[in-house]
Parts: structure tokens; sequence; C-alpha cells
């Protein structure tokens, strides 16, 4: 009866030890994507700027111009959100890389508004981007808060 006792003690730490293992190396891989994904999105930012760059050098354009868009976010919910918030803002900002310097700064409510009071649908919940600030420059920088919206539908 006692060499039971001993095996079944035994066996339950094994469990308890694999359980906690599962949970350590669960938190490890989920930040191991984040970093994966964080990595991806900044490799995509590069080749932008490395197109417009190039295309510049092409035509030989003395011209400045904004070679890449940089966000700061506050108040995302998790960093997963904030890195697929900042890949579709990328996305949406294509338009302004390449694009002369001067004429920008002298209309900087065009790329403030351009972002502000968007409605994104990230990991199943809707997320209002607001504009705090803009910084224009061959590296245009934007200060974004972000908000949980309910669901604009009304449909839950």
């Amino acid at each position: 009866m006692r060499r039971l006792k001993e095996w079944a003690w035994f066996i339950l730490g094994v469990l308890c030890g694999a359980v906690a293992i599962v949970g350590w190396t669960g938190k490890q891989m989920d930040m191991l994507y984040l970093e994966k994904t964080q990595l991806e999105q900044e490799i995509a930012t590069l080749k932008e700027e490395l197109h417009s760059l190039a295309s510049q050098l092409e035509n030989g354009q003395p011209r400045q111009v904004i070679e890449k868009l940089q966000f700061t976010i506050e108040g995302a919910p998790d960093g997963f959100s904030e890195t697929e918030i900042v890949r579709r803002l990328q996305e949406m900002g294509k338009y302004f890389i390449g694009k002369e310097i001067r004429p920008m700064a002298e209309n900087p409510e065009l790329v403030f508004y351009f972002f502000d009071n968007r409605l994104l649908f990230v990991n199943d919940r809707w997320l209002k981007i607001q504009t705090k600030a803009v910084s224009i420059s061959h590296v245009t920088r934007l200060w974004l808060t972000v908000r949980i919206q309910p669901d604009p539908t009304g449909i839950e």
C-alpha cells in the first residue's frame, strides 16, 4: 500500500511539473510570436523606405521627400493588437511615402485627419484611432491613441 501511495505522489508531481512547463513554454512562444510579427512589420517598413530611396536615386531627385512613417501607439489592448494596428496604418499610409515634405508640412492637417477617427477591426473588437500629434519630415512621426469601441453596427 505504501509503495502505491509513493507512485501516486510521483505521478502527481510529474503531472504538475508538466502543466507548469506547458504554461511557461506557451508564454515564451507568445512572446516570440509577437517579436516575430513586429520584426516582419519592421522589414516591410524598411523595404518601403528602400524602395522610396531607390526611386529617388534613380530619378536623381534632389528634393526632400517622406521616406518613412513611424507610429507611436498609446492605449493598445495588447502587443498583438498594437502590431496589427501599425501594420494596417503603414498600409494605409503608403500614399504619403515619396511625397515632398514642403507641401505636406504646409498642410499637416492632411496627415493628421487622414489617420484621425479611424475604426479598425482587430482581434474580434473595434478599435478607434485618434491622432494626437504629427511631425512631418523625412521620417514622419504620428502619435496616436487607441480606444476600444462598441460594435458600430449595433449587432453583437
